[in-house]
């Protein structure tokens, strides 16, 4: 099954939070991306038990991925300018 999950940051926290639309509910929050994507899987694994202990239908992926090139946003594609960012709490 593959299942999208969407990775997000803002810059009072600069954690990042995790979310899997296909299935509510279904959350994780890490310090790093590798951490983040460690904990959403657990969490996708755990969610899809306990609908299957619960007897709820698991969904059918139906969640569509698309990248958007935004010409504004290119220079938070650095590392460095995460860094800067959450470092003074834009």
């Amino acid at each position: 099954m593959n299942l999208s999950s969407t990775t997000s940051s803002n810059a009072l926290s600069c954690a990042l939070r995790c979310y899997v639309p296909d299935l509510p509910g279904c959350v994780a929050t890490g310090a790093t991306v590798e951490e983040a994507e460690r904990l959403i899987r657990e969490a996708i694994e755990i969610h899809l038990a306990g609908m299957r202990e619960d007897g709820t239908p698991i969904p059918p992926p139906s969640s569509r991925v698309d990248y958007l090139e935004v010409a504004a946003l290119q220079s938070l594609e650095d590392p460095r300018a995460w860094k800067k960012l959450c470092a003074r709490g834009a």
